[in-house]
């Protein structure tokens, strides 16, 4: 933390440092203010630098094979590796002062220092790799690292332990949840969920099903039966509850779920067809759209009352409501002014102001938690797009594009966006659609892995848990 320098070198204090290294390393970081670090190879000695006969790249399983071919990969790939073993240790690392700058502070884990160095840097920047044994690290009868060669039974044993104690699961997924929490500023965002519609079987017969599961795709299980269809699912604020739409004896309805309990509740006989139910900010009213009469418009349901109150009026389409995070205002799509748009309305006077001119129509909005984005489907020029705007609807930006997506959600901490892809179909008939996340930049767009043979619609991010 007291260093000032462009480059940041490592060093165990009897660390021998071959000639050269230093300025093999300082070759490949030539911009300090980039997140970028550069690794060699080490070769391990004892207290005499007499060759231990192993180096620490084949000590981590870093192969012939991937040093080969590490110089052509992208970032991306680089990324892969590190996530799946870290090759760069400490002693044969420097890094860049950006790079310093979104390090520190060290998180308290034990052991973590070379896997929490290699993982932020390949995460949010780039490893450069250098094929050579540049140092000599020196082992001890009293210093083992994972460099090194055990010296007794005793050391052996104490290594096993140690790094079972490391490796196991509750080290890994508190260091990811670390990780994920500095690069992205958002606290709780390792512990959220996604609740999403899986469909399963030809187009013609397809099923679907409520279904729940972290938000990297682990712990997939199912909420609904194969006999109920189901769609829109939505939490509540406290995720005790999720707000859902199902078609039973060909009634749609709208019903919530009590996820501790399993028990599932008809909202009540509203009189007609209801769709895209959301809580709001508080958790005591659900906003839905309402078809009656022939014309859809946006009500809003009282929990505690049970009474019903009509939020829009006249002749035309209105879907899609999203409250914004203080409750006091609702977004939605309507095609009042000939073209479907987004429209904000002021629910204490009722004042209703279109935010959206741009070519093409605008659906499905969604606001930010923080408030200081409203996310959004765009159809122009055939194509989908996901974008995110100012709630005027100015500073517009597209985020992803493709053949169909449509239904964006936020994160928490309102820097991702979760939303679902259909792929063309070359046949006609079957389609696939994919979960994706992007951040606020649209440079990092990540699949969310699905059980084989499913596909995800409707993705719905969870609120921080409890």
């Amino acid at each position: 933390s007291m260093t000032t320098g462009d480059l940041i070198f490592l060093a165990d204090q009897d660390d021998v440092w071959l000639p050269g290294r230093m300025a093999a390393l300082t070759a490949r970081l030539p911009d300090p203010d980039a997140i970028a670090g550069a690794f060699c190879d080490s070769e391990s000695t004892d207290r005499e630098l007499r060759p231990l006969g192993i180096s620490h790249w084949r000590n981590r399983g870093f192969t012939e094979r991937e040093r080969t071919a590490y110089a052509d990969w992208t970032p991306e790939q680089r990324l892969a590796l590190f996530l799946h073993r870290v090759p760069a240790a400490g002693h044969d690392m420097a890094f860049t002062r950006a790079a310093r700058k979104l390090l520190l502070p060290f998180p308290s884990l034990d052991g973590c220092y070379d896997s929490w160095i290699g993982l932020i840097v390949a995460a949010a920047g780039n490893w450069e790799c250098i094929p050579d044994a540049l140092t000599l690290f020196r082992q001890h009868g009293g210093k083992l690292s994972g460099s090194g060669r055990p010296n007794s039974l005793r050391d052996k044993l104490r290594q096993a332990r140690e790094s079972a104690a490391r490796d196991s699961f509750g080290w890994t997924a508190e260091l990811y949840r670390m990780l994920e929490e500095r690069l992205t500023g958002e606290v709780g965002y390792f512990d959220t969920q996604i609740v999403f519609i899986a469909e399963t079987g030809p187009v013609s017969e397809r099923v679907k099903r409520m279904a729940i599961m972290d938000q990297d795709g682990y712990g997939f299980r199912y909420l609904s039966d194969k006999d109920t269809f189901v769609m829109s699912p939505h939490f509540s604020p406290n995720m005790q509850t999720i707000v859902f739409l199902s078609y039973r004896d060909d009634d749609p309805m709208v019903w919530t779920l009590d996820l501790d309990t399993g028990e599932q509740r008809r909202l009540g006989q509203f009189g007609g067809m209801n769709f895209a139910p959301r809580f709001s900010p508080d958790g005591t009213k659900i906003a839905l759209s309402l078809v009656k009469n022939g014309i859809t418009h946006i009500y809003e349901y009282d929990l505690g009352t049970k009474k019903l109150r009509q939020l829009t009026f006249g002749y035309s389409l209105n879907t899609s409501p999203s409250y914004s995070p203080d409750g006091k205002k609702m977004a939605f799509n309507s095609d009042r002014s000939g073209n479907q748009q987004i429209y904000v309305l002021d629910l204490e006077t009722g004042e209703v102001e279109r935010i959206t001119y741009g070519v093409g129509r605008y659906a499905t909005p969604a606001w930010s938690p923080d408030g200081q984005f409203i996310a959004f489907t765009k159809i122009a020029d055939d194509t989908f797009y996901i974008g995110i705007m100012d709630p005027r609807g100015k500073n517009e930006k597209i985020l992803a594009g493709g053949w169909y997506m449509e239904a964006p959600s936020w994160a928490p901490g309102s820097r991702r966006v979760v939303y679902y892809e259909t792929e063309k179909a070359l046949d006609g008939l079957e389609r696939i659609s994919h979960i994706r996340s992007v951040d606020t930049t649209g440079q990092h767009i990540y699949e969310i892995d699905l059980p084989d043979g499913i596909n995800g619609v409707e993705p719905t991010w969870s609120p921080r848990l409890p």
